[in-house]
C-alpha cells in the first residue's frame, strides 16, 4: 500500500473494504495517513474493530457513523451498521 500511495503528493480520502485485512493494511499505511491526514471510510470486520478503533485514535482520528443521512459522532461499535468514517482531529466534518 505505501509503495503505491507513497508516490502521491496529496491524499484526501481513502475508502477501504478488504474483508478483514483492514488492520494489516492500515498499520502498514500509518505513516502516510499521519502525513496526509485523509478522510477515511472503512468497513471494519468485527474481529478487528477494537484494534482498528484504537489505531485510529492513536493516529488522531475521530470516529463518525451515518444515521438519518447525517454524520454523527460515535465511539466504539456504531449504532448503525456499515462503514466507519474517520476525520482527523481539527479537520472539518463534511456534510452529506
Amino acid at each position: 500500500g505505501s509503495e503505491l500511495l507513497g508516490q502521491l503528493n496529496k491524499i484526501d480520502y481513502i475508502k477501504c473494504d478488504i474483508e478483514g485485512y483492514e488492520l494489516t493494511v492500515f498499520e502498514e499505511l500509518q505513516q502516510l495517513i499521519e502525513k496526509h491526514q485523509p478522510y477515511l471510510q472503512i468497513e471494519i470486520d468485527a474481529k478487528n474493530a477494537d484494534q482498528m478503533l484504537e489505531l485510529m485514535k492513536k493516529m488522531g482520528y475521530e470516529q463518525y457513523g451515518i444515521a438519518d443521512f447525517k454524520l454523527i459522532p460515535e465511539e466504539g461499535i456504531q449504532k448503525e451498521p456499515g462503514d466507519y468514517f474517520f476525520v482527523p482531529k481539527g479537520k472539518m466534518v463534511p456534510t452529506i
